[in-house]
């Protein structure tokens, strides 16, 4: 049986392609000003953005070509790398950052943050009804719902 994919589907796996081309735009101004950030002494230097970058929108362009695919995995993949992506973020901001800003000043983002997790991860778990079977799963599906019959059944 084959289902339309609902626009939920699109318009998620259309955020994950842009949040990839973000990181990826990323990884281009990056190498563009190499030798500027060697020359102010980028903490970790200019390979962490590119590194950084690479990951990033590797995981967003494969969760969108998965959720796109209809995988029965992709919501779980998606929902972990928008998790990494969350937590990466804050540990960038408060740990690896040189002058963290006091809790006050991020609260709007604390905020902003947690909402666009509930809303991404709520959207996942939504669409997972939407994914195809494996094989493997849709033939124990079948197996499981239909009957032997014949002279084995008794009333």
């Amino acid at each position: 049986m084959k289902t339309k994919r609902p626009f939920l589907l699109w318009l998620l796996s259309l955020i994950f392609v842009a949040v990839s081309f973000r990181y990826m735009l990323q990884i281009i101004d990056a190498i563009k000003n190499w030798n500027l950030l060697l020359v102010i002494q980028y903490r970790f230097g200019p390979l962490y953005p590119v590194v950084q970058g690479f990951f990033l929108a590797g995981g967003f362009i494969l969760s969108a070509i998965l959720l796109l695919s209809r995988v029965n995995w992709a919501p779980t993949f998606s929902a972990i790398v928008v998790l990494l992506t969350a937590v990466w973020y804050w540990v960038d901001r408060e740990v690896l950052n040189l002058n963290p800003p006091a809790f006050k000043d991020q609260l709007f983002s604390i905020v902003v943050c947690v909402v666009l997790l509930g809303l991404t991860l709520g959207t996942l778990w939504v669409l997972q009804p939407y994914m195809i079977l494996s094989n493997v799963e849709a033939l124990e599906e079948s197996s499981d719902s239909s009957s032997s019959g014949g002279t084995n059944e008794q009333q």
